[in-house]
């Protein structure tokens, strides 16, 4: 059981962090950097859109390790046609980015 706090207390101080990091910078970037172990990046675009209203022309980007993801509703927030993004993402409605928010093919 240990562990598995460890492990909890450890993601849960990484998320408020990125969460920290993204107010004080208010609006002034939008990738939200995370350590590694986050299996579902898209948790953390739902807390902040529910935090900020985002009227910026990019998406949430959350960058875990280097790679950047974002959402099927950030991409469709900013304008993208529904065609395109759903043909880029993933099943779980997860598309790889850059740190512009333009699509990375697979």
């Amino acid at each position: 059981m240990t562990i598995y706090e460890e492990v909890i207390d450890s993601l849960c101080l990484d998320i408020s962090l990125a969460i920290n990091t993204y107010i004080e910078s208010r609006r002034e970037q939008a990738i939200i950097e995370i350590e590694e172990g986050l299996a579902r990046p898209e948790i953390i675009v739902e807390i902040i859109k529910s935090i900020d209203e985002n009227t910026r022309k990019m998406p949430l980007i959350v960058s875990i390790n280097g790679e950047c993801l974002t959402t099927v509703d950030e991409l469709l927030r900013i304008g993208n046609e529904p065609s395109t993004v759903y043909s880029n993402c993933d099943a779980i409605q997860l598309c790889r980015v850059d740190e512009h928010g333009n699509f990375i093919r697979s």
